[in-house]
């Protein structure tokens, strides 16, 4: 998490962590919403935890509401949605380690950042008048508890582990792996834009 860490009070380095990571997970809930009467209907309660409409709302607040107009995914997000679409079609079991690590990652780490750009703005002199929600919509899952949709997921991902053979056991770990690998690309460029 880089820079993105160190730049927590900066919402252009906070907005950029969000765009790259809009694409990605826009494409796993349209991939929860195909599938979700197939083999993966267990993960239901993901309709719960859908972030693509509130990555929006926040790239709204923090690039304007036209920033769709001008945008195009980088090089690595492309990369990223290309290895999942060739993990849809030839076994979309596997999309789980995707689903299982961004949105383990977002209940987690998102969340620690959340408070953390929460304090910072309240340590600002010349806080703007902004609500806690603006620009935070991502990390905001209302009245639901953060430690039961963390135990959803777990058990839900444990359950379907105990059902795959062999084979998929290590070709979902072998995924598991490829995310970190695809996520840090992705990070990167945001690094990069720094420069």
């Amino acid at each position: 998490m880089i820079n993105l860490l160190s730049g927590l009070h900066n919402n252009k380095i906070w907005a950029d962590g969000l765009l790259i990571f809009y694409e990605i997970f826009k494409f796993l809930e349209k991939s929860i919403d195909a599938k979700i009467h197939e083999k993966i209907s267990r993960f239901q309660f993901l309709y719960d935890l859908k972030r693509s409409q509130a990555i929006e709302d926040d790239l709204n607040y923090y690039l304007n509401k036209d920033w769709l107009k001008n945008y195009s995914p980088r090089p690595a997000v492309v990369e990223y949605i290309d290895h999942l679409k060739k993990l849809e079609s030839k076994n979309s079991i596997l999309i789980i380690a995707y689903i299982y690590h961004l949105y383990m990652g977002l209940l987690s780490g998102g969340i620690i950042l959340r408070k953390k750009r929460q304090l910072m703005q309240k340590l600002m002199p010349f806080n703007s008048g902004a609500s806690k929600l603006d620009g935070n919509h991502v990390t905001d899952f209302g009245e639901l508890s953060i430690y039961e949709l963390k135990k959803n997921v777990k058990r839900t991902m444990n359950e379907v582990a105990d059902e795959l053979d062999e084979d998929t056991k290590k070709s979902l770990i072998d995924e598991s792996k490829k995310v970190f690998l695809l996520n840090n690309k992705v990070i990167q460029s945001v690094q990069e834009s720094m420069l």
